[in-house]
Parts: structure tokens; C-alpha cells; sequence
């Protein structure tokens, strides 16, 4: 027997049927051809098919509420068929052979989320962004959303395709677990978007709970092929497969579970870094657990941005060498890093020393609610070797403070607040230091801490505004040329 959900007027002038429920079940097939809107959440079942058809264009079959469909034959299959309009507002749930659906000409299919199981291949394509909930399993299996692609779990017993138009997703909200696994080749595409993360900006991006970058974890003997052509792809590196990234992919975001170290990276990831990736995070205390240290090679250099984040960061020869347009850096530690940097946005919970090559700014890259480019735990030392320093957001530390240049001809520019908790504050440069209005120079606490400020070989300008203050300690202000008439800012013993 079969079933046929026809509207034989459709044709010419198509009915809308409103019904509360639909169960069909005991059916060789079903095959619905009309245009209804049906409430509930019904269950259909059929031993060889159920198909999704239209006899007229503009014939939309929609299911507010979920929807289950069973074929259960060794051979069943679930389809749509050219022009099929089909909608269900809540979770879709598919059991059959093989699966395809919304690949026919001029079909529109539309699921509130999709779920899966199948022996044989699946093929779905949605007209809209594509959500994945609980556990998927099939054979091979290609997906396709035309918005965002998201993904709980999924197994496949051969190759798997996802393409996305935005971004594709892991959105279990967990770490450490499979979310696709295949034995095939796994190929992720991502249009517009981004793979593992719902931003490309390496430094407004958090993974703090996981609430804009959380990675697919993969598990796949065959080649895990990764295109994001406009964004970010975000890798988890306890679960990096044979990796191929395609489609002019700048951006990175690998991050570990715990450790980090990056010589485990695959080779060919590595070697894909140094040649192609423009912007890379390297990120191992991935929930601020106070878990996970960063172990770098001797050196790490990328043309534009570059984000590094521990419990400790260290390198294999000992020293910190950093190469980037701008940096960002974290960790718990007392931390030696040695730059060649423009922009610099740091923060360590022990002392940083900072060694620059040349011009630098310290700025706040992550617009974080603390505005600081400059944050540690202890002393703060940033030393340029050649060079101007400018410190464009706020530099704070618990103890001591050491701006510095060496180079002659070389100036300080302070425009935001340079802050110790409990220590003296040394502002040097080899020509002129400029202390805008918002450049305060302040301690908060010890009478016998210190705030001197030296031109060796220039002048010293303090804007209309700007203040320096201490808690009862001196205040040295030096140059050979013009020093700033005081009654020009404010300077508080």
C-alpha cells in the first residue's frame, strides 16, 4: 500500500489545509504533493520512501512543530523533488538509507534543526542557516546552509562535506570530545565566514566559555581539508589529523585543551604558518583555568597579527622572540619577551620586561573594559632599542615602572596613564618626552616611592591638564632643554 498526500486542485488554486496532527505509518511509501501547514509534532513511517514533491509552483508544505520520518527498508530513502517548499519550525528528525534532500531543481527546504540516522549517504542542503543537534551518523554524508552550519556531533562511516555560506560551528558547548567523526576525508568550507568561531578578529575574539571561539574537534585518518577565504579557522590541536588549508586562509586560531606545544603541530601546519597565515593565535590556557602552558620554537614571526596566551609562555632556546605587526600577549607568569612589534597589548600577573627593536605603542588591541595596553603583576620594564615609545593606553603595575629609549634622536609620547600600585615610575628618553593631558604619571601608595622624568639630550612638554602625582615621594623632572613650567599640569607630592 502507499500513501499520497495530494491536493488535487493545486494546480489552479492551491487549498491550505490546518491541521492539529499528522501520523501516517503501515505505508509501502508516502509522497506529499500538497500545500498545508500542519501543527503538532507528527510521525510519519514507510517501509521503501518518503518523498517531498510539488504539481505546482509555490506549493509549501510546513510542519510548525517537529517533525520525525522513518523508512525503514533496507533500501528506503527520504527525498525532494523539483520545486518541493517544504518548513519545519522545530527539530527534523530523519531515519532512513540514504537521505537527499533539497538538491533538486528549484526546491526550498528549511529546518528549526536537523538530526539524522542513516546507513547509507546523506545529502541536505538548506535554504537557510543549518543547526545540527544531538548525534548524526551516516554514511557519507554532504551538507550544505546557506547561512550558518552548526554541528553537536557527527559520524560518518566515509567521507564528509559541510559547506557553509557564514560560518561553521561546534555548538555542544564542550571541549575535548569528538564533534565529527568519519573514516574518510573531511572537508569543511566556509563562504563568507568563519570555521570554529563566530568572529576573524584574532583580538576581540574570546573563548571564555566558549562564547565566540569554540573549534571542531575532528577525528579522521583520511586529510582534513579547511577553506575560509574571508575569515578565521579555529583548530583544537589535540584532535589535528593530516591537515590541508586551502582558499587563501590568513587567519588561525589553534588552541589546546591544556598544554600547547608547537612543535607537535602538524608539519604541514607549520609549514602552512611560515608561508601563508598573515594573523595566528596560539592559545593554551583556553578557559583562564589557570591550565595549560604555551611552549613556542625559538622564534615565531607573522606580517600582521599575533596573539599569545598561557599559564607560562616560554620558547625552546630560552628567549621569547616575537616578530608581528601587533601582539598581544597573556600570561601568569614573569615574562622576558623580545619584540619588533608596532602595537603592543600585554598583560602578565608577574613582572614584564618588554625589549623592543624599534618604534613602539603600546595600545589596548581587545577594547577590553580595563583600556590597557600594559598590564603586570609586578615591575613593568618596556626598553626600546631603537625607536619612539608612545603610550597611547593606559600602562599599569603593582610595582615598579621603567619606560626607556636608547637610541639617540628618540622620544616619549605618554597619552594615557602610566600607574604604579606600590613603586616608583622612571619615564627616560634619549630626546624629548611629551606628557599629554591624559598622560598622568600617578602612585598610588608608599611615601618613598619616586615618579623621574628625564630627557637626556632634549625637552620635556607637559600639556595643560596633565597631573603627576605620588604619596609623599619625590617628583624629578629633567632635560638640558626646556622643562615643562609646572603650572602647566599639576604635580601632587
Amino acid at each position: 500500500a502507499s500513501a499520497s498526500a495530494t491536493d488535487p486542485a493545486a494546480a489552479a488554486s492551491p487549498i491550505l489545509y490546518n491541521l492539529n496532527a499528522l501520523s501516517i505509518s503501515g505505508v509501502d511509501a508516502v509522497q506529499f504533493q500538497t500545500r498545508a501547514s500542519i501543527t503538532g509534532n507528527p510521525t510519519v513511517s514507510a517501509f521503501t520512501s518518503i518523498a517531498f514533491d510539488s504539481i505546482a509552483t509555490g506549493n509549501q508544505l510546513s510542519f510548525n512543530g517537529n517533525l520525525t520520518l522513518n523508512a525503514t527498508g533496507a533500501a528506503s530513502q527520504i527525498t525532494s523533488g523539483a520545486n518541493a517548499l517544504l518548513d519545519v519550525t522545530g527539530t527534523a528528525t530523519l531515519n532512513a538509507n540514504t537521505v537527499n534532500l533539497g538538491n533538486a531543481a528549484g526546491d526550498t527546504i528549511n529546518f528549526g534543526s536537523l538530526a539524522f540516522t542513516a546507513t547509507g549517504n546523506v545529502q541536505i542542503a538548506e535554504d537557510s542557516s543549518m543547526n545540527l543537534v544531538g548525534t548524526s551518523s551516516s554514511g557519507s554524508v554532504t551538507l550544505q546552509a546557506e547561512g550558518d552550519l552548526s554541528v553537536g556531533f557527527l559520524q560518518a562511516n566515509g567521507d564528509v562535506s559541510l559547506t557553509a555560506r557564514n560560518n561553521i560551528l561546534d555548538t555542544d558547548g564542550m571541549l575535548d570530545d569528538a564533534d565529527l567523526s568519519a573514516t574518510g576525508n573531511v572537508a569543511l568550507v566556509s563562504e563568507l565566514g568563519n570555521i570554529g568561531s563566530r568572529f576573524s578578529n584574532i583580538f576581540t575574539a574570546t573563548n571564555v566559555n566558549l562564547q565566540d571561539v569554540n573549534p571542531l574537534e575532528v577525528s579522521t585518518p583520511g586529510t582534513y581539508n579547511l577553506t575560509a577565504t574571508q575569515g578565521m579557522i579555529a583548530l583544537q590541536v589535540e584532535s589535528l589529523p593530516a591537515l590541508n588549508i586551502t582558499g587563501d586562509t590568513n587567519t588561525l586560531w589553534i588552541q589546546g585543551g591544556g598544554d600547547l606545544v608547537y612543535s607537535t603541530i602538524p608539519l604541514s601546519l607549520r609549514n602552512y604558518i611560515a608561508s601563508d597565515v598573515d594573523n595566528l593565535a596560539l592559545i593554551a590556557d583556553w578557559d583562564n583555568n589557570s591550565n595549560g602552558n604555551l611552549f613556542l620554537l625559538d622564534s615565531i614571526s607573522v606580517p600582521r597579527d599575533l596573539r599569545l596566551s598561557g599559564v607560562d609562555v616560554s620558547a625552546a632556546d630560552g628567549t621569547i622572540d616575537v616578530t608581528a605587526a601587533n601582539l598581544m600577549f597573556f600570561s601568569r607568569q614573569s615574562e622576558t619577551i623580545n619584540t619588533s612589534v608596532n602595537d603592543l597589548d600585554a598583560q602578565t600577573l608577574g613582572s614584564l620586561i618588554v625589549n623592543e627593536t624599534n618604534d613602539l605603542r603600546l595600545v589596548d588591541l581587545n577594547n577590553d573594559s580595563f583600556t590597557r595596553a600594559a598590564d603586570a603583576g609586578g615591575n613593568l620594564i618596556v626598553n626600546l632599542a631603537n625607536g619612539n615609545l608612545t603610550v597611547t593606553n593606559a600602562a599599569v603595575a603593582t610595582a615598579n615602572i621603567l619606560l626607556q629609549t636608547n637610541a639617540a634622536n628618540t622620544d616619549i609620547t605618554n597619552n594615557a596613564p602610566v600607574q604604579s600600585a606600590n613603586g616608583s615610575i622612571t619615564v627616560q628618553a634619549q630626546r624629548d618626552i611629551t606628557q599629554g593631558a591624559n598622560g598622568d604619571l600617578s602612585i598610588t601608595a608608599g611615601a618613598a616611592n619616586t615618579i623621574y622624568v628625564y630627557a637626556v639630550n632634549g625637552s620635556i612638554a607637559m600639556a595643560d591638564g596633565a597631573s603627576s602625582t605620588t604619596q609623599g615621594g619625590n617628583i624629578y623632572y629633567r632635560a638640558p632643554g626646556t622643562v615643562a613650567d609646572p603650572t602647566s599640569g599639576n604635580i601632587a607630592l
